[in-house]
C-alpha cells in the first residue's frame, strides 16, 4: 500500500490547518515560503492556485489564527514573523 504525498518545496518543517479543516500551510525552510492546500473531504491534499507565498528566511512555524484569516509564520533567519 502506498502512501498518498504531495509535492511541498525545499525542506519542508511544519504544518498547520486552520479551524474549517480545509485548507493545510507548510512553511518550507530551504525556500522561504509556505505551501498553500485544499483539504478534500477524504483528506487528500490539492495545492492552491497559489501553490506558494513568501515568507521570511527559513520560516519554521506556522499557525493560523481562530478566525483563519490570518496565518502567521515565525522565520529563523532574522528573527522576524510575517503574515
Amino acid at each position: 500500500m502506498s502512501v498518498p504525498t504531495v509535492a511541498a518545496d525545499t525542506k519542508p518543517v511544519s504544518i498547520a490547518v486552520d479551524p474549517s479543516v480545509k485548507f493545510a500551510y507548510v512553511t518550507n525552510s530551504g525556500s522561504g515560503n509556505v505551501s498553500q492546500y485544499a483539504i478534500a473531504a477524504d483528506g487528500s491534499l490539492t495545492a492552491l492556485t497559489v501553490a506558494t507565498v513568501a515568507a521570511g528566511a527559513a520560516p519554521f512555524y506556522v499557525s493560523v489564527d481562530p478566525s483563519a484569516k490570518y496565518v502567521y509564520v515565525s522565520n529563523q533567519t532574522g528573527g522576524s514573523i510575517s503574515q
